[in-house]
């Protein structure tokens, strides 16, 4: 079984630039699109077993990670 270990939250700034490519690349591991909420860009949820993190890119450009390791 695999240990889930809750990290701490983070928050970045993404470029414009980066913001689509960052999309794409957490599509490309496994990241599932939910809904996004107000003021959000995007919002993509990571899975690795009974693990789960959630990362939101706000329109503002700042992207937050919260969850449990190893999905964060």
């Amino acid at each position: 079984m695999v240990s889930r270990e809750l990290r701490p939250t983070s928050t970045y700034t993404i470029a414009p630039a980066d913001r689509g490519g960052l999309q794409q690349r957490l599509r490309g591991i496994g990241g599932v699109e939910l809904p996004p909420g107000p003021h959000e860009a995007w919002r993509v949820r990571l899975s690795d077993g009974s693990s789960q993190a959630v990362a939101i890119l706000y329109l503002s450009g700042k992207l937050v990670i919260s969850g449990h390791a190893p999905a964060f």
